[in-house]
This record gives C-alpha cells, structure tokens and sequence, in this order.
C-alpha cells in the first residue's frame, strides 16, 4: 500500500486553512460573547483544567470503560488510514473514498452510542460511587430507539458536513452535543433532546465555546497520532485503534460530566 503524498498534502493544506478561517470567526466571537457575560476567561480555564484533570484521574482508574470504544476506535482508524493511502491495485480510488466513508460515518454511530453508554455510566457513578456495567446498559435500554436515531442523525449531520463543509460541521456538533445525553440522562425523544442541546449551547455560549476548543484539540491531538500510527506495519491499526478508543472515551466521560454540571443533576 503506497501513500498518496499529493492528495495527503493537498487535503491537508485544504483542512488548516479552514480551520485557520474558523478560529478567527471564533475567536471574535468568544470575545464578545465574554464581555457580554462578564466572565473572566482565567476563572473559565482554571474550572475546565481541573475537569480535565478529574476526567484523566477516572478513566485512571476504571480503565475497561476504553473497551466499548475499541470498535468504532477500530473503524474510524481504518477510515483515516484508508483516505490517506493510495488505491489498492484491485480498487478504484473512488470505490476507495466510498468504502472510507462509509467506515467513518459508521464508526461515529458507534462513537455515538457509547458516548451514550459512557454518559449513564458517568451519571450512575455520581450517585452510586461505583461503574455499573449492567445498569449503565440498562439506562441507554430503556431509550434505546430514540438514542440509535438520535446517534444516526448526528452521525450524519456532524460526520458529513465535517468531511466537506467544516464550518457547518463544527456548528451541528456545537448546537447538538447535548443531544445524546439529554436523550439518555432525561428520556427524551430525538426533537426534544435537539432542542434541549439547542437551548443550552445558547445559554451557555462561552462555557460551551471553551468546551468545544479543548474537545477540538483533543481530536486533532488523536487524529495527528492515529497518521502517525498509521506508518507502523500491521501494528499500526491497532495502535490507532486503540487510541481513538482512548480519546472517545476521554471525551465521553468529559461532556457527560460537563452535562451534569450544567443541569445541576
């Protein structure tokens, strides 16, 4: 399997000057949005890194909840692998693009319904002091059809306007990314839970603003590796994996308890 260094450099080039554009718009907006609230960001940053810090010291010690995130981990891994590698000689690059796609989008399903799962568990936990698998189950069962719909939807509204509009990607995971845990943690249906996301990414802004720059970084810090991996022989696909796992459930377990700490639960 040979790399495609053009289009990789290309894509690439593509991707930082959208993201460059983005950050300004951003920025700007932060800016006003706190002066308007009256928020110091030193106060913002200081609550947000002991979050941060808390969120590593519990996935420290519960480390087997990484291990519902290994298959859409595994997926996506090999999407990324596959859109920046040459074709296969038996594959046309288009059929390729598709096949990458289609693993990408189905693997943030999957990434959807464990953040789910990790969401209850999180939840449970801050009652009960201890991880339950089985009622952490049990809480994403009693709303599963409208959480698969609700992980569906986001799945496809997020992932592709991610892939080819990045701005409007960004914006769909801002508006909704209390989605999930609205429809898990509340019981509500998909329309309700939106809203409910809507209304708090409003209400919030510069809280959610701060949020969604560290998951970003995150991301991007796991994507980076994820290519880096990817040079490894054999290997490499489990390493990724293994690491987008990692990054899902670190992100999980930090907006399920952002969540919480929002609605006062």
């Amino acid at each position: 399997m040979r790399v495609d260094w053009g289009f990789a450099f290309s894509y690439l080039i593509w991707y930082l000057k959208a993201v460059n554009a983005v950050e300004i718009l951003v920025v700007f907006i932060y800016s006003l949005l706190v002066a308007l609230q009256r928020r110091r960001s030193k106060e913002v940053s200081m609550n947000y890194l002991v979050e941060l810090r808390n969120t590593f010291r519990f996935i420290s010690r519960y480390p087997q909840l990484i291990i519902p995130a290994l298959g859409p981990g595994l997926l996506v891994a090999w999407a990324i692998q596959l859109s920046w590698t040459g074709r296969f000689f038996w594959v046309s690059r288009l059929l390729q693009r598709g096949i990458s796609l289609a693993l990408f989008l189905g693997g943030l399903f999957l990434a959807l319904l464990v953040l789910g799962f990790i969401v209850a568990i999180a939840w449970d936990y801050q009652y009960r002091g201890g991880i339950d698998w089985r009622r952490g189950i049990a809480l994403v069962a009693r709303n599963m059809s409208q959480t698969a719909l609700a992980a569906a939807i986001l799945a496809l509204l997020v992932g592709f306007f991610s892939l080819w509009f990045i701005f409007t990607g960004f914006l769909f995971g801002f508006l909704l990314m209390f989605t999930i845990p609205s429809v898990v943690i509340d019981g509500d249906d998909l329309f309700t839970g939106m809203k409910s996301s809507f209304q708090m990414a409003i209400e919030n802004l510069a809280e959610n603003f701060v949020f969604g720059i560290i998951s970003v970084v995150v991301l991007l810090a796991g994507y980076l590796l994820t290519l880096v991996f990817g040079f490894i022989p054999g290997a490499g696909l489990v390493l990724s994996a293994i690491l987008l796992a990692g990054v899902l459930t670190y992100l999980s377990i930090f907006l399920g308890r952002y969540y919480l700490s929002l609605t006062r639960y």
